[in-house]
This record gives C-alpha cells, sequence and structure tokens, in this order.
C-alpha cells in the first residue's frame, strides 16, 4: 500500500498530569487524529493509583486506547522521592519554589534515571511496530511544557530535537522510508498557560492529578487527593489561580 493511504494516528505519553491531559484533549478536539493510542508507564512511583485512575478516566472521555507498560524495575535503580514509599516528601516553602538555586538542589529529590527518555522509546516502539505490521503512521507527543525556574535536561527543546535526531536511527526506514517524529507542543508554555488553554478546549481538570506524594490510593468523593505540601501540588494550586480557572483539585493542606 502506498505512503499516502497509510492511516495516521498519534500516540501520547499520558501522565495523567495536566499537561500529557491537555495535549490528549488538543489531539482529540483540534489536531483531529482518529487514531490515538495512550502510552502509560509504571516505573514504581508512588502516585501510580491516582495517575492511571486520571488515566483511565480522560481515556474513557476521549474514548482513546490505553497501553499500561511496566517499567517498575525503574524503582529499584532510583533514589527519587517519587519512588521512595520510606521516604516523606519535604515541604518546599513558597518563597524557595521559583528559587533557580534552591531547585537545583531539588533536581535530585525528583530524578528517575532516565525515565523521559525510556518513556519516549517506549512510545517509538510501539509507533515503529504500527508502522510496519498496521500501516499506521503515528505521530508521538509528549507533555513537556515550559518548567520554571529551571527545567530537567530532559524537558527541554534540546531533548526533543536531539530525540528526533536519534529516532531517525533507531527504527528500521528501508521498507517504508517514513520517520518517526516526536513533538512537544507545549514546550513553550508555562503551567499557567497550558491550564488557560485546558480550560478552553473543556479539559476536566478533576481527572488530573499532580501530587508527588499520592495518598495510598484513597479517594474523597470519588476523586484522588492531593497533599498540598509538595513543590508539584503548589504550583498545580497556583497554576489554576494566575489562569484564573477554578480549581477543582481536593488537597489533603491548602498549599
Amino acid at each position: 500500500m502506498a505512503n499516502g493511504s497509510r492511516k495516521k494516528g498519534a500516540i501520547i505519553c499520558l501522565s495523567g498530569g495536566i499537561e500529557s491531559t491537555t495535549l490528549a484533549y488538543m489531539l482529540k478536539k483540534e489536531m483531529k487524529y482518529e487514531d490515538i493510542l495512550a502510552i502509560t508507564v509504571d516505573y514504581g512511583h508512588r502516585a501510580r493509583a491516582e495517575e492511571i485512575f486520571c488515566i483511565n478516566k480522560t481515556a474513557e472521555i476521549l474514548n482513546i486506547k490505553v497501553k499500561e507498560v511496566d517499567l517498575k524495575w525503574l524503582k529499584e535503580i532510583s533514589g527519587s522521592y517519587l519512588t521512595r514509599d520510606d521516604l516523606v516528601i519535604p515541604e518546599v516553602k513558597d518563597d524557595e519554589l521559583f528559587n533557580k538555586e534552591r531547585a537545583i538542589e531539588r533536581m535530585k529529590w525528583w530524578w528517575v534515571p532516565a525515565r523521559n527518555l525510556l518513556i519516549a522509546s517506549v512510545a517509538l516502539a510501539f509507533a515503529e511496530h504500527d508502522l510496519l505490521y498496521n500501516n499506521i503512521k503515528r505521530d508521538i507527543f509528549l507533555g513537556l511544557r515550559r518548567e520554571l525556574p529551571l527545567p530537567m535536561p530532559d524537558n527541554t527543546p534540546e531533548f526533543v530535537e536531539r530525540l528526533n535526531r536519534v529516532f531517525e536511527y533507531s527504527i528500521l526506514t528501508y521498507h517504508t522510508g517514513e520517520k518517526i517524529k516526536v513533538y512537544a507542543p507545549l514546550i513553550e508554555m508555562t503551567k499557567e498557560e497550558v491550564v488557560r488553554k485546558g480550560a478552553e478546549i473543556g479539559v476536566r481538570f478533576e481527572y488530573t492529578y499532580s501530587c508527588y506524594s499520592g495518598n495510598n490510593g484513597k479517594f474523597i468523593n470519588g476523586l484522588p487527593v492531593h497533599c498540598g505540601r509538595c513543590s508539584n501540588c503548589k504550583k498545580r494550586r497556583l497554576a489554576f489561580k494566575n489562569a484564573n480557572v477554578k480549581d477543582p483539585s481536593i488537597y489533603l493542606v491548602p498549599p
């Protein structure tokens, strides 16, 4: 079958957070992708129960498929607070949220070795499978956004650019002559801007999750609970406030 007659689809790396969820809605509502596959990765992180709940809710709303991939072995080599159930996640003071020097100190708290690279590679594997065997050409989408005050190295335009260069040499192109590309449409947007965009296109924000701590899968009124203390909870609340969008989140402690 000729390349022009290939079915066009998308893969989104869906975490259940504000960014990737908003991007999923954009793919469906604005970019008009009909065949969307959501890849979600379990790397042994403590908020997994809350995240997968939100992922499944979003998939149901948008009528998209979900494939869950087990990378729990990452927990064994990670010292991150995200994967260490035995550690209490420290509270970050409001006046330190956007302090660059303190952000550098905290980076190691949240860093899971090669996580984003592995997730993107998983998405590439599924995309290549569909290209070779199912005649579907899928674009890959990552919900990365502009991170303040300082981005992780794998949360930058440069990371996406280099991923695409590596991807050119990571798939079998002789039979199709086609490339698989990865996109990050939100990469220059702040969290506040993403919230505003999500509100415009009807994102159900109550089915998004940002908390680093998790709440052991305990829900209130059918919704996941945010700790309200970690830096991600505080940035979430500020993003809604600054975007002038109602925050539907449930916080154990008001940020």
